[in-house]
């Protein structure tokens, strides 16, 4: 059964290329053999930072030197230090976040200065209108007060009725 195969397209540098068309028959297969040692390469680095990182516990244990042991000692000890210090800094860190999100409420919270100076005009207008309708009002209360006056006065003084016309005699018949 054939090897399943996929088109890659990639744009490099024009030195490159030629470069890569002397050594090799055509561009996929200097692109298959670079990707393949790309792959070795990394299989190997891995492999050499394992082999570091057990040399390095198989040292540990190994140690028997008092100056060595009382440096990892020293060193451990800093390390301990340092894991305070950062977690004292993410707590700080925290509370400094949590302040600054309250303050971003309040900020969202407050009036816009510019409608608030519009509101506060506003304002300014409808108390005018209500002392100038306070004043109407005033003035008419002293006029109805006045009229009361007046018909209350009226009330009291007898009215005079007009007589009826007396009939008119007609100067023929008296006669």
């Amino acid at each position: 059964m054939p090897e399943d195969k996929i088109r890659v397209s990639a744009r490099i540098p024009k030195l490159l290329y030629d470069t890569c068309l002397h050594r090799y028959d055509n561009i996929t297969n200097a692109i298959n053999t670079g990707l393949e040692l790309l792959c070795l390469q990394d299989e190997d680095e891995t492999k050499t930072k394992e082999d570091t990182r057990r040399q390095n516990e198989y040292m540990c244990q190994t140690a028997e030197d008092d100056s060595i042991k009382g440096d990892i000692q020293e060193l451990k000890a800093r390390l301990e230090e340092k894991d305070k210090q950062i977690k004292d800094l993410e707590y700080a860190s925290r509370e400094k976040y949590a302040e600054i999100l309250r303050l971003q409420n309040i900020i969202q919270e407050a009036p816009d200065p510019v409608e608030l100076a519009e509101m506060k005009g506003l304002y300014e207008g409808k108390m005018q209108v209500i002392e100038e309708k306070d004043k109407r009002i005033e003035a008419l209360e002293r006029e109805i007060s006045r009229l009361d006056m007046f018909a209350h006065y009226f009330k009291n003084v007898e009215i005079k009725q007009i007589e009826a016309p007396a009939e008119k005699k007609k100067w023929w018949r008296f006669w």
